[in-house]
């Protein structure tokens, strides 16, 4: 993980420090609209473009490369975020999709935050 990021969950919003947190308590959930129109609609789930985004920027990975993914045009935002995932190995896709729109699921969420941390 990039050098001062840190991911923490199991805060309810009263904790001053680390160790006050209680994580089977207080489930850590990840959504919203990442600067979708300059908007945050934090019940909103997670797009997996917004996870590629979420991956290459808190791992320190730089963002570009050549994604072959069928379903990531050169004009979508994340473009350069999912092909920075596919170039080190972290997204294989789906049958040559990314489906960059579509909701990340649990196990999805998994796999990205497994291959970032093992890649």
């Amino acid at each position: 993980m990039k050098n001062g990021v840190a991911i923490y969950g199991g805060f309810n919003g009263i904790e001053t420090t680390l160790a006050e947190r209680d994580y089977k308590a207080n489930e850590t959930i990840l959504s919203g609209d990442i600067g979708a129109n300059g908007a945050f609609k934090s019940n909103a789930p997670m797009t997996r473009a917004q996870m590629a985004k979420v991956i290459v920027l808190a791992f320190g990975l730089t963002p570009g490369g050549t994604s072959t993914f069928n379903d990531v045009p050169r004009t979508h935002w994340s473009y350069d975020y999912i092909a920075a995932l596919e170039n080190v190995g972290i997204s294989l896709g789906d049958n040559g999709n990314f489906k960059p729109d579509e909701p990340v699921t649990r196990a999805q969420f998994v796999a990205f935050m497994y291959g970032a941390m093992n890649g």
